[in-house]
């Protein structure tokens, strides 16, 4: 079985790469990326550089990459060669919660993201559906983590804030969050990749969507408490404070940004929205319970 993976040097693609070279049980493991320094070479935005490796092994395609990107990339290669994905036994696409969370915004800007999340997601299923290959769209909440100096773009932003502010102002309510690591989300991939290998199963497949989290769900609020318990255990100076405030005086304070950011104002409703209730990656898994965080991260 080859796997062919794209998005390869994201967080999530090189924690998933790490996981396939160590279990040793796929023939070939192809990584597309379009970091220059990557050994195929693919940009999905550059018809140019598309590539896709055929071979007679029956082969899993695996997507890190934007959602929509790889939408179009599968969907040109398909039309170009209907018999291209002939031998794929099946796909595992990366997509995002927030084409859920997101979708009924009143911010411009987040209800586009979530059309284009969720175009690209019923564009993939369209064509797999068609083709008659089993596809999961794993749809992740709030990634975190780290691999050398390459961050996530969540919890990392909330640490730089608690080590340079000397207080961060939160709503007395806060919505619960359900973060996930990239080692567990890689985990959650790899569980899907040996299903799909190992399944013998013919007949007519459906495309499903999977919303994933981690195993717990806390508040805002506790999770900025627990990253901040984090830091002062690695012997790191926090001297920020967290203020709570009555979440109507909260949303007072900050509407200005509504004139001036309405991106930046739906981020800060959204501290008092519950982003939780999904899958837990244990029950996916079946594997130990880490409590939030999760090392590596910060």
């Amino acid at each position: 079985m080859n796997v062919h993976i794209f998005g390869s040097s994201s967080l999530v693609g090189l924690s998933y790469s790490n996981l396939l070279d160590k279990s040793g049980i796929y023939s070939n493991i192809f990584k597309y990326s379009s970091s220059k320094e990557s050994k195929i070479y693919c940009d999905l935005r550059d018809k140019n550089t598309y590539k896709f490796l055929e071979k007679d092994c029956p082969s899993l395609i695996i997507s890190f990459a934007p959602i929509w990107l790889f939408s179009k990339y599968i969907n040109e290669l398909f039309y170009k060669n209907c018999d291209i994905f002939s031998k794929v036994k099946g796909f595992i696409i990366c997509s995002s919660s927030s084409s859920l969370t997101k979708r009924f915004s009143a911010n411009e800007f987040d209800k586009n993201l979530s059309k284009k999340l969720s175009g690209a997601e019923e564009s993939i299923i369209e064509l797999t559906n068609n083709i008659d290959k089993r596809c999961i769209i794993i749809q992740p909440s709030l990634i975190y983590g780290n691999i050398s100096k390459k961050k996530d773009k969540n919890i990392s932003k909330i640490i730089q804030l608690i080590k340079f502010l000397p207080l961060i102002i939160l709503p007395k309510d806060t919505g619960l969050r359900q973060p996930i690591h990239i080692n567990q989300l890689a985990s959650v991939f790899l569980h899907y990749s040996e299903e799909i290998s190992n399944s013998r199963n013919v007949g007519k497949f459906h495309s499903t969507k999977k919303l994933v989290g981690g195993n717990e769900e806390i508040s805002y609020y506790q999770m900025i408490k627990m990253v901040m318990a984090n830091l002062k255990g690695k012997n790191i100076t926090v001297n920020c404070k967290l203020i709570t405030i009555p979440n109507r005086l909260f949303l007072f304070l900050f509407s200005p940004l509504i004139i001036f950011s309405p991106k930046w104002f739906s981020a800060i409703e959204r501290i008092s929205a519950d982003l939780s209730n999904f899958e837990k990656v244990n029950k996916i898994i079946k594997g130990e319970i880490k409590s939030f965080p999760v090392e590596p991260f910060g």
